[in-house]
């Protein structure tokens, strides 16, 4: 059954196929005006980019109900064709059917989702497999019917109430933006539980691609609820001078396995020339290929590392001010320590300011060694100023090594208990403790001390101390005492002089002494002893 009715502009044919049982509704108005857009169309008809519309006419038309099979182009046919070719970066627009590959409108249609996955994360999924996607859905795009319509002219739509739309199935949006090359369109895709925007100009991908990882946060046992696994989401922006601005009060929470952050490279071109332009010291395809356990790693590597041809991998210049009322800085906690913290820094020049109008406190607590070296190549300024009272306290609870060597002063300390070593070019002086030991070299002048109580002392004068109190005079030593001079030993004391030993006093000096020190020896010892 076919009936039509002429419209002073047009035609309205309601159609039914007694054979297959279709029917179809088609509204259209063909030639109702000239289009006056653009630039004058292009010659017979060719297609030439950008040119518009102008001086051609202008059709509409409206298909409800069963689609059109025969072999004619419809109006706006050209248009769907970017359904196909308009995508995000990283989209292929090609799906594995068995052992062909066909093409496809969605990017759930070869989105990783894991292995027969039913309810990724948690949630209810489709669980389609790849060929189910397309072969149930997406190849019938077209040939499935239900409504279509074109228009050369401007569509306007208006509501003044509310307006809802449900869509159990996919939807996708393409917008050309007054242009003909795909490449260059922008648009939006909401299918497999995702959606996903792009605009080939400044975001290839929004969201560049989203990816299902099987292995990640598995549980130890699987429960109905989660059987583990998360989405990888890749987002991209290039070619961009991109302004954030904020104003309220803000709070950032993160959490997971790996936070990794960087900026530039080690091969940086402003504008890349080779595919892997500025990613030195960016992990490798393989180093991604090993960390994402997702189906298809050579796919994913080439999606974290696009080519950088024609893109910015140019280092940048950081420029990083804060002004706040008061900053916190906190890593780790006393319940929870950091296991290990390595930082590294290199410079060609470092130049540090730090200006502190008030005072300042600082705590370092080390509860295990320390291993520090500083190598200064060229010359070293270093200037401290204090405007009031200092106090610098260090605990060490295990040893320390320092060691510190300058032109007029080297000093070495090795902690035990108590060690320390200086070596000046007049003065030397050595520390070996392991109670307290001294030894001093000066010019001709040599102290040692060891034990609790043992003093040497060698060159033009020696003397040597050992015991409780023992001195000893060895060797070419002069002691000359003038004028009023005394000396007293009381207790366990005794004195040698022996060699060529030479003391100058005066007869009744040395008489007055010596008396002194026998009564008091005898006072002490009650030993008596005579002088003969």
């Amino acid at each position: 059954m076919t009936k039509a009715k002429d419209l002073t502009s047009g035609t309205v044919n309601v159609s039914e196929n007694e054979a297959t049982g279709q029917k179809y509704l088609l509204i259209a108005v063909p030639d109702f005006a000239t289009d006056p857009c653009g630039d004058p169309a292009p010659l017979a008809q060719t297609t030439e980019q950008n040119k518009g519309r102008n001086g051609l006419g202008m059709s509409t038309y409206l298909r409800l109900g069963a689609p059109d099979s025969s072999a004619t182009p419809q109006p706006g046919d050209d248009l769907l064709q970017h359904l196909f070719d308009a995508c995000p970066a990283g989209f292929t627009g090609k799906v594995k059917v068995g052992a062909d590959e066909k093409d496809t409108v969605f990017i759930d249609d070869e989105r990783n989702r894991g292995l027969g996955l039913d309810n990724p994360a948690g949630s209810v999924g489709h669980g389609l497999t790849n060929q189910q996607r397309y072969e149930w859905h997406t190849q019938h795009l077209k040939s499935r019917g239900g409504w279509r319509d074109h228009s050369d002219g401007n569509r306007i739509s208006t509501t003044y109430g509310d307006k809802v739309e449900v869509i159990r199935g996919n939807y996708k949006l393409i917008v050309m933006g007054r242009q003909d090359d795909p490449a260059s369109s922008t648009g939006v895709e909401m299918s497999g539980n995702h959606i996903q925007d792009f605009g080939q100009a400044t975001m290839p991908g929004a969201s560049v691609t989203v990816e299902w990882i099987q292995d990640a946060y598995l549980p130890a046992a699987a429960t109905p609820d989660y059987q583990g696994g998360v989405w990888l989401l890749i987002n991209s922006t290039e070619r961009v001078y991109q302004y954030s601005r904020n104003a309220g009060s803000f709070r950032e929470q993160q959490w997971g396995d790996r936070m990794e952050s960087y900026v530039g490279s080690e091969n940086p071109e402003r504008v890349g020339t080779t595919d892997d332009a500025g990613y030195q010291g960016h992990p490798t395809a393989d180093e991604i290929k090993a960390s994402h356990g997702v189906l298809d790693k050579d796919d994913l590597a080439s999606k974290l590392r696009p080519s950088s041809k024609g893109l910015p991998r140019g280092n940048p210049h950081i420029i990083d001010k804060t002004w706040a009322s008061k900053i916190e800085e906190y890593t780790g906690s006393a319940n929870k320590r950091v296991p290990s913290i390595h930082s590294e820094t290199w410079a060609e020049d470092v130049v540090e300011l730090t200006d502190i109008l008030h005072g300042i406190a600082s705590n370092t607590r080390i509860g295990g060694g320390v291993a520090e070296a500083t190598s200064i190549g060229g010359a070293q300024v270093s200037q401290t100023t204090i405007g009031g009272a200092l106090v610098d306290s260090t605990i060490v609870g295990a040893g320390v090594v320092e060691l510190a060597i300058a032109g007029t002063h080297t000093a070495v300390t090795l902690n035990g208990i108590n060690t320390e070593v200086t070596l000046c070019p007049l003065t030397t002086e050595v520390m070996i403790g392991a109670k307290s030991s001294s030894i001093s070299i000066v010019g001709n002048t040599s102290e040692i001390a060891m034990g609790t109580g043992v003093s040497v002392q060698m060159g033009g004068t020696t003397e040597l101390h050992m015991g409780q109190a023992l001195s000893c005079h060895i060797g070419m030593a002069d002691d000359t005492h003038i004028g009023n001079t005394w000396e007293v030993n009381i207790g366990n004391t005794m004195s040698y002089v022996l060699g060529n030993s030479e003391e100058v006093k005066t007869q009744a000096t040395v008489t007055a002494m010596k008396k002194m020190s026998i009564a008091m020896i005898e006072k002490k010892t009650g030993m008596k002893i005579e002088l003969g």
